[in-house]
């Protein structure tokens, strides 16, 4: 067998070897809101990627990372956890530090009655859902996102006060680095889209307005 072809196979393998078991961390994301205030809130995320509610992927699925043929590995969150729960504590925190006190209103699933039920429920001023329609990487030369993310702000009746939302489809983030490196980009890429959502003036009146 020629040396090319070994250092091809050679090639090959490390790639699988560093496309295995690759783990990104949401739950630390720094989000940067212009919004500020000192009023409750309610916040949900809520995970409704047709893959995981079909239970084809797993509610901590969060891409893709290829070896040296192309072939898929799936990438999780580091900590076992649901995307939608790493989300959820990203987000707290970015509200908390900006003087917001943030309750979770518990709502793993999707639908007009449910939300308005949790929200009527916590009986909070303003109320924030967020809905993950999409939300995955793919990582091999270049680095990619495919997103859908549409965020809500609701009163203590579940009136909706404002919404805004974000999508895209294998949007290059970069070149594909080693896992730290993509977990870093994937971060900052979560950071950039929730900031966008936030920063709406729409969604910034109706946050201001409960203070």
């Amino acid at each position: 067998m020629s040396t090319f072809r070994l250092s091809i196979i050679f090639l090959a393998s490390f790639l699988v070897g560093c496309a295995v078991g690759n783990t990104y961390d949401y739950s630390r994301a720094n989000i940067d809101l212009a919004v500020q205030g000192d009023s409750e809130l309610g916040l949900a995320v809520i995970d409704q990627r047709p893959y995981v509610l079909s239970g084809d992927k797993k509610p901590n699925f969060i891409g893709l990372q290829r070896g040296g043929f192309g072939n898929p590995f799936n990438v999780s969150t580091e900590s076992g956890r649901a995307l939608a729960v790493e989300m959820a504590e990203a987000m707290t925190s970015e509200l908390e530090d900006n003087g917001f006190k943030v309750f979770d209103l518990r709502v793993s699933k999707s639908g007009s009655e449910i939300i308005a039920s949790a929200v009527r429920d916590a009986a909070k001023t303003r109320n924030i859902i967020l809905i993950v329609q999409e939300w995955k990487t793919d990582a091999m030369m270049s680095f990619g996102l495919s997103y859908d993310l549409r965020l809500q702000v609701m009163d203590e009746s579940a009136n909706l006060l404002a919404e805004a939302e974000t999508a895209g489809t294998k949007e290059k983030l970069g070149g594909a680095g080693f896992e730290s490196a993509n977990a870093i980009s994937a971060a900052n890429a979560f950071s950039s889209k929730i900031g966008q959502l936030f920063n709406e003036p729409d969604v910034m009146r109706a946050l201001s307005d409960s203070n």
